[in-house]
């Protein structure tokens, strides 16, 4: 009896059931060791994605003088993997749809791995360039789609859990790669192979940042497809065959016990063909979104995850760069805007390269604590400075945080609840930045900000799937995250020019922006 209930089926449910849908059948199957692996390998999908949208800060630095890199091709090359991601998104998730979840995500993954191992061994700026791009516009499938995959194998109780778990599990593991740069990239390692450029330390750990991609791949090649997905396409007996699966792994019984002999069709969808070119492929999936009962909820989850990424990825971008201006004034004696108007001579390219990780600012510009002067050198160092590792692992250990408290939350407090106290949270810790003088309190904080903003995302991703049929769900998701980078790279701009004018306003514009996203949270599902 314990037993059986710990799977959600106690004596009277295991009566033998001839018809069910996807909410009964899944409920049936249970929650236990199945769903804990498709949870880690959505987790290390994430990781992935992370991993490749992050690693410029540490690459290009290291990678500079062997390159010859001028200050526009590091920018381009930093951005690339968001040109990628922004320019397919929508393409994915029409696929997703129509193709299968896991079958995109696992081929596209592995092309993503190929690219980015291709560009270790590339021997200038343009190939570099290219398998950036192509390892964004790959990586971009499983960023849309993962979370839509990972849901379809949960009933509605259960399902936002268990997103923010595989959310806290991806971010918690991309605290290793400012480990793994700070363990690789100072190594003066050279390894000579005929016909390649020489390896050296920074394509050795290029070529490193490819495993997560090669290993979630594997993972999902273990996996099945989702079930509802393949009922939605009218493949009951395949997705029958799923939940006996399912039902054998939590419950340690055989498939036969499992006590549905049919699925029926929720009626979400009807079937479509599949000799469609890709062009009407994609316009069949995102038509629907815009129809008048769907329209409400596309604008809300775009605008939430635009506003999210505009609110918080800057705050990112700038804490290096922030902070090392900070340590050169004396302890306690000024603001973060205090020391950003002390160095406001540096050119504002060099600013952005260097507070992104790019360029370390040692490397940029001297200091002088006397004169508060900055003076430019020119000097190819390919070094970089400690303190970029040491931010990195602030960083991410903050978000990480955020998605696994999140994590054990959501049951108790709600998607729409959790959604607006971490949105307001975060708004009001970017709201007070700008007045702390004490460095140990501003650390603080500023982790905290990031710690509450970095956990919406999962959170609206929750939400998301729940807004939507199953044949929308991945390109709603894929929409929603073409809308999150672009409000990433709008964010880069709006800060940088606030800066310029009035470096308190720029932390004000992020505190209103999320301060909206909490106000719009309200339209999410409260469960």
């Amino acid at each position: 009896m314990t037993q059986q209930k710990c799977f959600g089926a106690d004596l009277f449910h295991q009566k033998r059931n001839k018809v069910a849908n996807f909410e009964e059948s899944i409920t049936l199957a249970g929650n236990g060791k199945f769903q804990l692996g498709v949870v880690i390998c959505v987790g290390l999908c994430l990781f992935a994605v992370l991993t490749e949208a992050s690693m410029a800060s540490y690459l290009l630095p290291a990678a500079e003088c062997e390159l010859d890199l001028s200050l526009k091709e590091k920018g381009l090359l930093g951005s690339s993997v968001f040109v990628g991601f922004a320019s397919s998104s929508l393409l994915w998730g029409a696929v997703g749809d129509v193709c299968g979840r896991r079958r995109t995500m696992m081929i596209t993954l592995l092309l993503c791995a190929f690219s980015t191992l291709l560009s270790s061994v590339a021997p200038s700026f343009l190939p570099l360039l290219i398998f950036r791009v192509c390892s964004g516009f790959f990586a971009s499938a499983a960023s849309g789609l993962m979370y839509v995959y990972l849901g379809e194998f949960y009933n509605n109780a259960k399902r936002p859990r268990a997103i923010v778990v595989a959310a806290s599990l991806g971010s918690a593991g991309v605290v290793s790669i400012p480990a793994v740069a700070w363990f690789i990239l100072p190594k003066p390692w050279i390894i000579n192979i005929p016909d390649l450029p020489s390896i050296t330390s920074w394509r050795i750990f290029l070529g490193a940042c490819s495993i997560p991609s090669f290993t979630a791949a594997f993972f999902l090649f273990l996996l099945p497809e989702s079930p509802k997905f393949l009922i939605s396409k009218g493949r009951e007996t395949e997705a029958l065959e799923i939940f006996r699966s399912i039902y054998s792994v939590n419950a340690r019984k055989p498939k036969s016990s499992y006590s549905v002999d049919a699925i029926v069709d929720d009626n979400e969808t009807s079937h479509a063909k599949k000799d469609k070119s890709i062009i009407l492929m994609c316009w069949e999936q995102i038509a629907p979104l815009f129809r008048r009962d769907l329209l409400g909820q596309t604008c809300l989850v775009c605008v939430l995850q635009l506003g999210l990424f505009f609110g918080f990825t800057a705050f990112i971008m700038w804490m290096p760069e922030m902070f090392n201006r900070l340590r050169a004034l004396p302890e306690g004696t000024a603001t973060l805007c205090d020391a950003m108007a002390a160095g406001s001579d540096l050119p504002m390219m060099e600013i952005v390269e260097a507070s992104a990780g790019i360029v370390p600012l040692d490397t940029i510009v001297t200091y002088n604590t006397t004169t508060t002067n900055f003076t430019e050198e020119h000097i190819c160092d390919s070094s970089i400075d400690d303190n970029v590792f040491i931010y990195g692992l602030f960083l991410t250990t903050a978000g990480g945080v955020g998605n696994i408290i999140a994590g054990m939350l959501i049951g108790i407090a709600g998607k729409r609840n959790l959604f607006v106290i971490s949105s307001l949270a975060a708004a009001v810790a970017v709201g007070i930045v700008p007045q702390i003088r004490q460095p140990t309190l501003l650390l603080v904080v500023y982790c905290s900000a990031l710690c509450f903003a970095g956990a919406g995302p999962g959170i609206l991703a929750a939400g998301t799937i729940d807004l939507f049929p199953t044949s929308l769900r991945g390109m709603a998701t894929c929409l929603s995250m073409m809308m999150a980078r672009t409000g990433a790279l709008l964010t880069t701009i709006a800060f940088a020019a606030l800066l310029e004018i009035k470096c308190e306003y720029s932390f004000y514009m992020l505190c209103a922006v999320l301060t909206g996203c909490a106000i719009l949270g309200l339209r999410i599902p409260a469960r």
